[in-house]
């Protein structure tokens, strides 16, 4: 980490430096979003739902449902079980 911000004034490397280090502050911010509206629409799914589906049982199942959902691996069929 020392050498980092040393290198952070060299005239080749530091503009990758000081690059990098916003790109990493720009993915924290990402995470951190993410991860809370993970947890929202797990809350939100979970009291739709909780009676209903088993993906919404409890409030873990709820967020890795969710979780599943948002990397694209989600089945649509799976609300057909509601009744109206």
């Amino acid at each position: 980490m020392r050498i980092a911000v040393f290198l952070q004034y060299n005239e080749s490397i530091g503009p990758l430096i000081k690059i990098v280090g916003k790109m990493q502050q720009d993915f924290f911010n990402f995470v951190i979003l993410y991860c809370l509206m993970t947890i929202m629409f797990g809350i939100v799914g979970n009291i739709n739902f909780i009676y209903d589906l088993t993906e919404f049982e409890g409030m873990f199942e709820s967020i890795l449902t969710v979780i599943d959902a948002s990397l694209g691996n989600y089945d649509i069929t799976i609300f057909d079980k509601i009744p109206s």
